[in-house]
């Protein structure tokens, strides 16, 4: 008997290979949902730094109508930038687990292959095995048939 040759061994590298493609997405997209937390964290400071720096202003008594119009205008547009930018982890978040989705149904359809590989492994590996089995049995009949 031949050696063991998959006839579905294109399709399973296929499989294999969008399952590494389907991993290299979600990783793209767990660096991006990264990248838009770090942005909000940022932000987030920016907001309370400012805070803290108006806080600090009012209680040393320089407030004035100019520093309280800087601090709303800066403190709206913080929280427009912090609204947006929670926006864009949401879709981020979404993305992700789209992405985790497509890469969990390729690894299963790759596993079906990959079961079905074994199977056929073993089913050529009990074929090997009888044949040999035959082989021996007809040597031993053979020499049992000499020896009479």
């Amino acid at each position: 008997m031949g050696a063991f040759t998959f006839r579905l061994q294109p399709v399973l590298d296929m499989r294999r290979r969008e399952e590494e493609a389907r991993g290299l997405e979600l990783a793209s997209a767990l660096r991006l949902l990264d990248h838009e937390q770090a942005k909000l964290t940022e932000l987030r400071i920016l907001e309370a730094n400012a805070l803290a720096e108006y806080l600090k202003i009012q209680k040393e008594g320089r407030l004035d109508v100019q520093v309280i119009q800087w601090f709303q205008s800066y403190a709206m547009s913080l929280t427009v930038s912090i609204r947006e930018q929670t926006k864009q982890i949401g879709e981020a978040q979404r993305e992700t687990v789209r992405r985790r989705a497509a890469l969990a149904e390729a690894a299963r359809a790759k596993q079906g292959l990959d079961h079905l590989k074994d199977q056929a492994k073993a089913e050529h590996r009990r074929a090997e095995d009888l044949a040999e089995a035959k082989v021996i049995d007809e040597m031993a009949t053979l020499r049992h048939a000499r020896k009479l």
